[in-house]
């Protein structure tokens, strides 16, 4: 049997997408440094985390016993409380836990992740930053995202293949603000982008 030679050139890419490769320079003149968490990703996690194990537990009991109640009286007719019951009630704080665990399992993404990848970087010059922001801005525009990456190629930093996964599709609300190491952009928590 005769062999058939094979043109690797002629055969369809794998790739579903063509990536278009973004023209970023970098933008800033003065120094910048970096801190890992930074004050205010430390504030925003402080604040969910109490959210997340305080308020809404607090909310879903409330709620829980709000309706159980309801049913009780609907049931009963008048009042659910009898004269022999007692008000304490068992809080069983390992179905809560196993409940976040799975919501939280479920979106296919883990919330401290991001605070590993995002360091908060600090500008010598309002200008620099405010430069970064624009441009930010315009790479969302343009492409409907604007990753670490990206950023970190703005400011002269180096990246890793992580900062091209987790980024922004909205900057509206990020602000310059003036600190005591620097001007920082305050960035909201990245989320997964790719």
């Amino acid at each position: 049997m005769a062999r058939k030679k094979l043109n690797i050139d002629s055969l369809p890419s794998n790739n579903l997408e063509p990536v278009e490769e973004k023209n970023i320079a970098v933008v800033t003149t003065g120094g910048v440094k970096t801190r890992s968490g930074g004050f205010s990703a430390t504030i925003r996690n402080i604040g969910n985390s109490l959210f997340e194990s305080i308020v809404i537990p607090a909310f879903q009991s409330l709620t829980e016993d709000f309706v159980g109640e309801a049913v009780r009286m609907l049931v009963r007719g008048g009042s659910a409380i009898s004269k022999g019951a007692t008000r304490g009630k068992h809080t069983a704080y390992h179905k809560r836990y196993n409940q976040r665990q799975t919501r939280r399992g479920n979106t296919g993404r883990n919330v401290t992740r991001t605070q590993t990848v995002y360091e908060d970087i600090f500008f010598d010059y309002r200008e620099d930053a405010e430069t970064v922001l624009g441009r930010m801005m315009e790479l969302i525009a343009e492409y409907r995202w604007a990753t670490i990456g990206d950023l970190h190629s703005l400011a002269g930093m180096d990246s890793n293949y992580t900062h091209e996964r987790y980024g922004w599709t909205d900057l509206r609300r990020v602000r310059v603000q003036h600190t005591t190491d620097g001007y920082l952009i305050t960035f909201p928590e990245p989320e997964y982008i790719k």
